[in-house]
């Protein structure tokens, strides 16, 4: 190979590497050029996304705040319920004591009446026990069976009949000794 041949291949092997470059750079440039264009993009996109996802977080902090005032409702109301069966008790608690002492009233004031006293004995054949004679002066137990809701009205009815003097002595002792008849 002659000297010239060598520098025209030299040349030729400069020039094509140089192309090379040249290629590469502009390539280069270009990716870099479409990447901006994309992050553009990207961003463009992820700001409209952000009002959206800010929209979004503030609907769920107000539903969220309203399910926090719902179960301070739910509590409260729960605390009511709790505090209502609780009156319900002590009230259906006094109601047994009273109907108790009433039942005990009723005892002493058979045990006192001269005429309860002779219908027990059966002594005189007119004023033998009836029926609704015996359902008024029931036992101890049976008394204390009866449901203090009620549900022996019909007995509830007997009793109030026949202790009406004794009701009236016991509203005169709530009234600070006014007589009631």
């Amino acid at each position: 190979m002659e000297t010239n041949e060598i520098i025209v291949l030299v040349v030729i092997i400069a020039v094509v590497l140089a192309l090379i470059a040249v290629a590469a750079v502009i390539m280069r440039r270009r990716r870099a050029e479409k990447h901006r264009t994309q992050a553009g993009e990207l961003r463009q996109q992820a700001a409209a996304e952000s009002v959206e996802v800010k929209e979004q977080e503030r609907v769920a902090a107000k539903a969220d705040a309203e399910a926090r005032e719902a179960r301070a409702r739910a509590d409260a109301a729960a605390a009511d319920a709790e505090e209502r069966e609780t009156r319900a008790q002590e009230t259906a608690h006094e109601a047994a004591t009273r109907r108790e002492d009433v039942g005990s009233k009723i005892n002493e004031a058979d045990r006192l009446d001269p005429d309860t006293g002779r219908r027990r004995s059966g002594g005189d054949h007119a004023s033998k026990d009836t029926d609704a004679d015996r359902g008024s002066h029931d036992s101890d137990a049976d008394r204390a069976s009866y449901d203090t809701r009620g549900d022996r009205a019909s007995h509830d009815n007997r009793a109030d009949q026949s202790t009406q003097g004794t009701t009236a002595e016991l509203d005169s002792d709530a009234d600070g000794g006014q007589h009631r008849a």
